[in-house]
């Protein structure tokens, strides 16, 4: 697609296989390719609500160990925390069993939440990432200092293409 061509380009330039670069061209390419990768993520949400919607869903479970996951997400949105000074927590347990999971669609539900979490947090805030393994299941929790979502508004948080009134101001 168009769009991975320009991720392709701006990681060229950014990995220096066009020459150097100063280090506010450095900090305005790596802007961008962390929004192109946001925009990229959105596309892959749109693509698999219209999959939900035409019962063409797939769920592919392989064997995964999800801290793995959640590290390569955290670090891909390292870069956004940073900008808006906000410090980004992550507490994994050393030892994690490995799951059957569509490691694909975790790579999507782990940077959703996350990177929301980054986006209705104000600069200076934390934003803290907890994968648990309890008795009875696995928790992935997003912690924030941000804007939070009222309690009349929770109930919609998981229905196609809601937000909340305060997010939307």
């Amino acid at each position: 697609t168009p769009l991975t061509s320009v991720k392709g380009y701006l990681s060229m330039v950014l990995d220096g296989d066009v020459g150097p670069i100063t280090a506010p061209q450095r900090e305005l390419l790596q802007q961008s390719f962390v929004s192109s990768q946001r925009m990229a993520n959105l596309i892959s949400d749109m693509l698999n609500l219209s999959r939900i919607n035409t019962g063409k869903f797939v769920i592919e479970p392989s064997e995964v160990h999800l801290p793995t996951v959640l590290e390569a997400e955290l670090g891909q949105l390292r870069e956004i925390a940073t900008n808006k000074n906000i410090t980004l927590k992550m507490d994994i347990p050393t030892q994690f069993p490995m799951l059957m999971l569509d490691e694909g669609k975790m790579h999507q539900v782990m940077m959703n939440l996350i990177d929301n979490a980054l986006y209705y947090t104000p600069d200076n805030g934390t934003v803290t990432v907890q994968l648990n393994d309890t008795p009875s299941a696995i928790e992935f929790k997003v912690i924030d200092t941000g804007i939070g979502v009222p309690r009349d508004a929770q109930k919609h948080l998981f229905t196609k293409m809601y937000r909340a009134e305060n997010a939307r101001r």
